[in-house]
Parts: structure tokens; sequence; C-alpha cells
């Protein structure tokens, strides 16, 4: 794969949205206006039901040289397509951090927790106008935490 662009930011940009910036040879910073990356692309459609993200950052944002460079976002989508970022796995930590229950958390509060988010999402009035409503994500968020693969920053 080839390209006559002569800067990292805009090179990156045509890479991961498939287009050119309308600021070629430059590294601009990301806006709301640009054109989406393909994986804010797939989330939009063909949303994975189970899960809140279709694409993610590994070790990343991409920086530009410095900020974060554009096309590697939901863009023109909105934010609620921005890819997730996982951090930086080089460095042997977990991918999301955060993710296991604090030691001193009772193993009931985790449970009644979501207990209530399945109550919320059967009265939920804003399914459907939303990617992922904010219920949902919720439960999506507690079957991640019961995943220990995911949890713990296993990689396969």
């Amino acid at each position: 794969m080839t390209h006559d662009d002569l800067d990292h930011g805009s090179a990156c940009y045509l890479a991961l949205t498939g287009q050119f910036h309308q600021r070629k040879t430059s590294n601009p910073p990301p806006q709301g206006t640009d054109a989406p990356a393909l994986g804010a692309i797939l989330h939009r459609v063909r949303p994975d039901r189970r899960f809140p993200h279709s694409a993610f950052h590994i070790n990343g944002p991409l920086l530009a040289p410095r900020e974060p460079g554009p096309g590697q976002y939901g863009g023109v989508l909105g934010r609620g397509y921005d890819p997730l970022d996982l951090g930086n796995v080089a460095n042997g930590s977990s991918l999301l951090m955060g993710m296991s229950p604090r030691p001193d958390l009772p193993a009931n509060r985790l449970v009644e927790r979501r207990d209530l988010v399945r109550q919320l999402e059967s009265a939920s009035p804003s399914a459907g106008r939303y990617p992922v409503s904010p219920v949902a994500l919720a439960s999506q968020v507690y079957e991640l935490m019961n995943t220990p693969r995911i949890r713990d920053g296993v990689r396969h």
C-alpha cells in the first residue's frame, strides 16, 4: 500500500478512514467533521449486541506527531462511535484498568447492582434511541467484569 502524502497525521487519516484528509500533507487535529474510522463505520452498520464497542485502540491513540491525529475516532458519526482505548499493552498491565471489583466490595453488592441494571433495562424508555442504551451499556460492563480473560488482560 502506498500514498503520496508527506505527513504522518493526514497519511494515517487515509489509512484509517479510506479517504484523503481535506488538508493533505499536514498534521491536523481531530475534529467532529472528520470522516469516521473504519472501525466506527463497522460499529454503525454492524454493531455487536453483546459489547458496546466494535473497534479498539491498542497502544493508542496514534500521535501525529505529539497530539492525537485525525481519522481514528467516530468523526461525523459522533463520540458514541469512538473506539475503546485499551491503553498500552506492551507494558504488561491490564488492558481494561479498573475492571476488577475492589477487594472490600461484598459479593452481594455486585449482584444487587446487576439486578438493579436489569430492572432499569426492562423499564428503559430510551431503548432504540442510542447505538447502545446507557442501561444496556452498564449491563455489558458487568459482563466484561465477569469475564476473567478480558478483565485481567489475558492475551491469546
